[in-house]
């Protein structure tokens, strides 16, 4: 097993942090995001991926002005812009108010209640549910198909 914190440690560690900056090529849903968020740690990612749709004004994003491909896993992600990226993190420590700022949206984008375990746990178990039901379905219409066209034969 991982050694790691305890989770009742990690609010330390994250707290030790002015700003979080992510350079990732591509994530959807980032849980060391979403946990820097919950301790109102201002954000800093690329504008990419589903980061960029969930997280939406919670976080200051720097675009991504090239792609790279990631062929052992067959997905393309956005490289953020270099000169963009030292220009976001100088903002956030020249400009406190703006840094405060961006803390309080990522709390508040944080604590919705659409990003609670809860939530999220009923929404996957729901689709998991009907894309079985959807699979059935068509598992059943094939072999119908299969047993007429036995009979024709």
């Amino acid at each position: 097993p991982a050694m790691g914190l305890d989770e009742k440690e990690m609010p330390w560690v994250y707290n030790c942090f002015d700003v979080m900056l992510s350079t990732t090529t591509g994530v959807g849903w980032d849980l060391t995001r979403h946990e820097g968020m919950a301790c109102a740690i201002a954000q800093i990612a690329p504008q990419y991926s589903g980061l960029g749709e969930w997280a939406a004004d919670a976080i200051m994003f720097v675009p991504c002005t090239s792609s790279v491909s990631h062929i052992g896993i067959n997905t393309i992600g956005g490289i953020p812009d270099k000169r963009e990226t030292v220009k976001a993190l100088h903002r956030m420590y020249t400009e406190p108010e703006t840094r405060r700022d961006y803390a309080s949206r990522a709390l508040t984008r944080a604590r919705d209640p659409r990003f609670r375990w809860e939530k999220i746990s009923d929404l996957f178990q729901c689709y998991l549910g009907q894309m079985l039901i959807d699979a059935r379905a068509r598992a059943i219409e094939k072999a119908e198909k299969e047993k007429a066209n036995v009979k024709e034969a």
